[in-house]
């Protein structure tokens, strides 16, 4: 009996250390999984999926990263509430350096794509969508804006509440420019802990959230159209030679980091080189649209801009039409959310038709921007306008023979009523005069820069109020003389 105690004894530790030994390879191979989950792994030419964009590094090909956020889809217009998050999984984002190119493989034609580049918004506790209560001076939002795996998630889901107030953070009331238009805060440090004071319904409560997700807000939106044909079976996409370093998404599909600089170079952004803009002014940030313009003479009262496209033409990502007044506001004519404005969209035999009337337009030049660029337009017109035939026009023309610097427009009246005007400029572009307040009788536009040529500036006014003098002189600046005092 004992012998056989003694003999069974090796059996069972040899089938125990079996066991231990195949239990803890199977530990080895899950860790080895976990940490393989996050490590960016590069393809061959002959591995290339349909339909993706990759990251092209001599013979290896890197996938765009497909970020969590509420960007979802190619973008046909700039959307500052479009959002992407990043956590541990930034390492999966693939870097395209200076010269290098974007690959495509697809068995269809690609004429040209959209590149949608996201401002760096820093670190964030992970909420977003915040709407800022200056009553109460809080940030709002809830439970749905807040983002699932963040420090702050697990808290906020097993609260008393799933809307909530932020009215401190550090001891500190939060204000207004802590958070950008996207409701997302900005003033936070990577991997900082900070203690938030906030409201979770009407109850009180406090707790410590590490700022660990990294936010982005859409920026900048381009057309792509330089896509050239290889003979290995895909197509490569050009950028352009003077785009900044900064955060990419490509036709919807995913994102990658971009460094205007060569691979080999030692030069590498920081800082707020990831966010230097590329457009210098509003006009040219609509270079992903086809641009039109209409043209008011006078106030006009239903005042309608009709868009006229061939519906054959729209793809799966549908249409953006905005028309721009000389004023800078926006009207989206394919937003049905649109105030103090009526919108249409009917088919006539000439094609679908997107409509927008006004109860009064401002004179002047009006910009309509229509994306994506491969939709066919028929026409774009001023239809049915019927001007304000009260409103009565004075202008007059200043001709400057060169550049010029600090001009300023002015424009005096009397009487009872108000007027408008604007000024336009050599090249037809208008701008509108603005009252410096509510008492004076005067209207201006100041010009810090004005090329050569001829400026008009039109004036209108009904009959109980006259245009006493439209001028032109230079702007008063409110520059500082340095004082030397000399001692001796």
């Amino acid at each position: 009996m004992f012998k056989k105690k003694k003999s069974l004894k090796p059996v069972f530790l040899i089938f125990t250390l079996i066991a231990s030994s195949a239990l803890l390879t199977g530990c080895e191979s899950l860790f080895e999984e976990q940490r393989n989950k996050y490590e960016l792994v590069p393809e061959k030419n002959d591995k290339l999926e349909e339909d993706t964009y990759y990251v092209k590094s001599g013979t290896d090909f890197y996938p765009v990263y497909a970020a969590a956020g509420t960007a979802m889809g190619t973008a046909l217009k700039i959307e500052p509430n479009r959002v992407l998050w990043l956590m541990e999984d930034e390492s999966l984002v693939p870097t395209l350096y200076k010269g290098e190119v974007i690959a495509y493989a697809s068995q269809n034609e690609l004429e040209g794509t959209s590149l949608e580049r996201f401002k760096d918004s820093g670190y964030s506790i992970g909420t977003y969508q915040m709407e800022w209560d200056e009553e109460n001076e809080e940030f709002d939002y809830e439970l749905s804006t807040v983002i699932e795996d963040s420090s702050c998630y697990q808290v906020f889901s097993e609260d008393k509440s799933e809307k909530f107030s932020i009215k401190e953070i550090n001891g500190q009331k939060v204000s207004k420019d802590m958070a950008n238009s996207a409701g997302v805060f900005t003033c936070l440090e990577k991997d900082a802990d900070y203690e938030v004071s906030y409201y979770s319904g009407t109850y009180f409560e406090k707790a410590v959230f590490t700022a660990g997700t990294h936010m982005f807000q859409a920026y900048e939106l381009f057309s792509l159209d330089d896509v050239e044909a290889t003979k290995n079976g895909y197509l490569e996409i050009h950028l352009p030679e003077d785009l900044k370093s900064g955060w990419y998404m490509i036709g919807g599909k995913g994102i990658f980091k971009y460094v205007a600089h060569e691979r080999d170079s030692s030069k590498e952004p920081f800082g707020d080189e990831w966010n230097d803009p590329y457009f210098t002014n509003e006009i040219d940030s609509y270079s992903y649209a086809q641009k039109y313009s209409v043209s008011f003479d006078t106030t006009t009262r239903d005042a309608t801009i009709n868009v006229t496209i061939n519906p054959n033409s729209i793809g799966d990502d549908g249409i953006s039409v905005q028309a721009q007044s000389p004023d800078g506001t926006i009207y989206d004519l394919t937003n049905e959310k649109v105030s103090n404005t009526y919108k249409g969209k009917y088919e006539t035999e000439n094609g679908t038709v997107y409509s927008v009337t006004l109860d009064e337009a401002v004179p002047g030049k009006w910009l309509v921007y229509i994306s994506p660029k491969t939709i066919e337009v028929a026409e774009v017109t001023v239809a049915s306008a019927e001007f304000d035939e009260e409103k009565t026009e004075v202008s007059e023309e200043f001709e400057l023979l060169e550049d010029a610097t600090n001009k300023e427009f002015k424009v005096t009246f009397s009487g009872d009523g108000d007027i408008n005007g604007v000024v336009v400029a050599p090249d037809g572009q208008t701008y509108v005069l603005q009252k410096k307040d509510t008492v004076s009788k005067a209207y201006y536009y100041n010009m810090p820069y004005l090329k050569a040529g001829i400026y008009v500036v039109k004036a209108y006014h009904n009959t109980d109020t006259k245009i006493e003098e439209i001028k032109m002189e230079d702007m008063e600046t409110d520059a500082e003389e340095d004082i030397i005092t000399v001692t001796g």
